[in-house]
């Protein structure tokens, strides 16, 4: 998912050279690539084993070339549900004097539901300029950040052989199993007690927030020290509704069948037979031949929950089975998948991709239920989806450097900021050219330039910020109480929290079977669907000290057998 600048460079650069790109290359497809496809017996083999494997030379873009290490393997894991073997590829770079023990694992944003758009085949050397699946290969250009730190770095192919775009729980599986596959292959060295982290932006957050939230259950053997996610797309039905009609709207057809992929085994093509016209078979075969940007040049703006696409113009919500599925992979709706590692999450109030306050939202659950999270909400308003990312990267880097040092978060305890400035502008971390390197990407992918280029650059260079004063919204200005401020003994806290509980019983049950379509109602779907603008979303509140930041920690308070548990209010 990206800025509508970006996309004004991308129709450029397609144009001209997507003809020319890939068909001279000599690395084949991944679809036409052997290595891909499992041995015969690989389904009695157990998670994390390698299947396959091979050494490979990593590139961006297909011809500029990574001096390091880089090894490929195909390894076993499980599909949307534990129990179903399933199979993907990692891709793993060592940088020289690489620390093996420190291992940091990223999901890169590959939105579509076409092989070919893989991580793994992005990493390759294939010896022309490749620009169609320009969705991973602008970030890795971003890992090197890591690697100079010596810090091993592993990129699964999450989304699987079903390229199963925003199945959450697939992913999460994978990202995993591909931890567990780089401490079994022989050729990394990589102790058994190594550290791990896991990142994930965007449509990478997808898979990262399962993994955190699936780990004590699936893998509690991985020496996971902390997660990460930015932009995060934590509830898909409700990203995917917010984004029909917008720039980015081919993203609707493209989660929805990306879900029901995940789940062919119970739900067979549930979309192509029961919900898509003629036009939207058509607009599906688009997006089973296409990578991200090639499916949003060609369907920008459309509106897929229409009487053109969906039969009798239905919302995805109206379709139960479709509202299962959705459920299931929904961030912090079970208190029972609570990431209890380290977590830091960070989202631009002016995110106009995905909505600051869903991921606001799943962090209050998980904090309610015991989870260890740093909330950042970026409220300039410079900072939208894409450059939140780009300008979080020194922040993203301490914090790993301090989560591999073991160093305290927050006392196992929530703790929610609002933060004004730009990150960019903080050079105590990776230094001056830090600045540069990423206006200079920023410029690549499209960055709007103009007088106020230099205005900006003259600041930097005199030592001032900026954006110093912020710019802030109306619901950071809310009275109503937020995670930890006014502290527990608050009334509105506790109405909040009592409202929460109640609300969570009927939650607790594990989704395990596939309703008929009888047994809920659209009607239903749809009140549970609109509760994201009755309650659930946090508010930071913006005192006169804006000039700092603002902290809201959350409090503890002692229960009546003595203990100490801490609350975060659900919201009002």
């Amino acid at each position: 998912m990206y800025s509508t600048s970006l996309l004004r460079w991308l129709v450029v650069a397609l144009v001209s050279a997507v003809p020319l790109v890939t068909a001279y290359g000599f690395v084949p497809y991944p679809q036409n690539d052997a290595f891909y496809y499992p041995p015969d017996g690989w389904q009695n083999t157990e998670r994390g084993d390698i299947l396959k494997d091979r050494k490979i030379q990593a590139a961006t873009l297909g011809i500029l070339k990574w001096n390091l290490d880089a090894w490929q393997v195909l390894y076993r894991t499980s599909g949307a549900r534990p129990n179903t073997p399933s199979y993907t590829v990692t891709t793993v770079l060592v940088p020289y004097n690489a620390k093996r023990d420190h291992v940091v694992t990223i999901a890169s944003p590959e939105n579509s539901n076409f092989i070919q758009c893989a991580p793994s085949y992005a990493f390759r050397h294939t010896g022309v300029l490749e620009i169609a699946n320009f969705e991973p290969r602008w970030e890795q250009m971003l890992y090197t950040l890591f690697l100079a730190e010596g810090w091993v770095v592993n990129a699964p192919d999450h989304e699987g052989p079903e390229s199963a775009f925003s199945a959450g729980r697939l992913g999460g599986h994978m990202m995993l199993d591909s931890m567990r596959a780089l401490q079994k292959y022989g050729p990394l060295n990589i102790p058994d007690n190594a550290m791990h982290i896991g990142h994930g932006y965007s449509g990478g957050s997808t898979p990262t927030g399962w993994a955190a939230s699936l780990l004590e259950r699936y893998a509690p053997e991985l020496n996971v020290v902390g997660w990460s996610m930015g932009g995060s797309m934590t509830d898909p039905l409700y990203t995917l509704d917010s984004l029909d009609g917008n720039p980015t709207s081919s993203l609707v057809l493209a989660g929805a069948l990306g879900i029901v992929d995940a789940y062919r085994d119970e739900v067979g093509n549930y979309l192509h037979d029961n919900v898509l016209t003629d036009e939207g078979k058509i607009a599906e075969k688009v997006m089973r031949n296409s990578c991200v940007y090639e499916a949003v040049i060609r369907y920008f703006g459309a509106t897929f929950q229409s009487e053109r696409y969906m039969k009798d113009g239905r919302k995805l919500s109206s379709f139960p089975e479709l509202t299962h599925l959705t459920d299931m992979n929904t961030m912090g709706r079970y208190p029972q998948y609570t990431p209890k590692k380290p977590f830091r999450m960070f989202h631009a109030l002016h995110d106009e991709e995905i909505a600051w306050h869903q991921a606001n939202k799943t962090a209050v659950e998980w904090c309610n239920n015991g989870a260890n999270v740093n909330f950042i909400t970026f409220s300039s308003n410079d900072l939208v989806h894409v450059t939140t990312y780009l300008w979080n990267l020194p922040y993203l880097v301490q914090y790993m450097r301090d989560r591999f040092s073991n160093k305290d978060f927050y006392g196992g305890n929530c703790q929610f900021d609002v933060e004004p400035n730009n990150p960019l502008f903080d050079t105590s971390i990776l230094g001056e050219r830090f600045k540069e390197l990423l206006e200079a990407v920023l410029d690549i992918l499209g960055k709007k330039i103009g007088p106020k280029d230099s205005i900006i650059l003259n600041m930097i260079k005199s030592g001032k910020n900026p954006n110093k004063g912020g710019v802030w919204n109306d619901v950071l200005k809310s009275t109503t109480v937020s995670p930890g401020e006014g502290g527990n003994k608050s009334p509105e806290s506790k109405k909040a929290t009592k409202k929460y509980k109640s609300e969570s019983k009927a939650e607790k049950k594990q989704p395990d079977s596939i309703p008929s379509s009888s047994s809920k109602s659209s009607s239903d779907n749809k009140s549970a669907h609109a509760k994201y603008h009755a309650h659930g979303h946090g508010h930071g509140h913006a005192s006169s000290n804006s000039n700092n930041g603002h902290s809201h920690s959350a409090k503890e308070s002692s229960t009546s057998k003595g203990s100490s548990r801490r609350h975060v209010a659900r919201f009002m």
